[in-house]
């Protein structure tokens, strides 16, 4: 996660990777996300070099900055991360992985094979992330695509998506189904998975500058309470501004 100081408000960079077998609908949903139109997985070559807005193509994977508006005057760009076909030759590697703090696993209604697949998909990001110092920043959100298909058709039913959830713990909130057709849920998805992970690293911030302020203070009567209504540069101010009046120096040389 990075964060430019030079914006009004604080601007956060999410990393999210597409997870999946092969012909689930990830470069679909890629390409849906990057043009917000339609494009035909049988249509789209991946070694084209076509450009992407604010994204670029390699030889490994595609990937393509977008920004999210969020609750409180907050924005946050998100870097969406796609195989480009990666996994058909198993030629994935910790590179596509590095960083990752939104991790989506994706799958077909159409395709009950498709759901049941992520299963050692979770496990090779697990292996690859949960022991960075980041790991408390993951977050694994589970996406069904083709929702916009006959009813008579999906082969993935409610409980399935509700079982297999709760076997890997990932909330009911970060469950989604969408259409790559028509692009319904699509920004929706974006919005929800952004705005948690805002909340969730916003979150650590306030418990690291707590931690900072006991620590500078010694004091537990000088402890710093501060409220998640902030900002983060609100709550960084803050906390400089109580270790100043307390004669300690301000956090990374910032003047209060």
């Amino acid at each position: 996660m990075s964060m430019s100081r030079s914006s009004k408000f604080p601007l956060y960079t999410f990393k999210m990777i597409l997870l999946g077998d092969s012909g689930s609908g990830k470069t679909c949903l890629f390409h849906r996300i990057v043009h917000d139109r339609y494009r035909d997985a049988g249509t789209y070559n991946h070694k084209s070099t076509e450009p992407t807005p604010s994204g670029s193509i390699s030889v490994h994977y595609d990937h393509y900055t977008k920004e999210v508006y969020l609750s409180g005057s907050n924005r946050a760009n998100i870097r969406v991360f796609d195989t480009a076909g990666g996994e058909r030759a198993n030629s994935l590697t910790h590179q596509y992985y590095k960083h990752a703090q939104i991790v989506c696993l994706v799958y077909s209604v159409d395709s009950e094979i498709s759901l049941n697949s992520l299963g050692k998909w979770v496990e090779d990001a697990r292996f690859y992330l949960e022991d960075s110092q980041d790991s408390y920043k993951l977050l694994f959100a589970l996406v069904g695509l083709k929702s916009d298909i006959p009813a008579y058709q999906r082969e993935v039913k409610a409980e399935d998506v509700k079982r297999f959830a709760e076997h890997f713990n990932i909330p009911s909130e970060c469950c989604f189904e969408l259409s790559n057709v028509t692009g319904e849920g699509v920004a929706e998805m974006l919005q929800v998975l952004t705005q948690k992970m805002f909340d969730m690293q916003t979150q650590q911030q306030v418990n690291e500058l707590q931690d900072c302020a006991v620590l500078s203070t010694g004091n537990n009567e000088s402890y710093v309470h501060i409220s998640r209504t902030f900002t983060y540069s609100q709550l960084f101010w803050k906390c400089c501004c109580c270790c100043k009046r307390n004669g300690y120096q301000a956090l990374d040389g910032h003047e209060p």
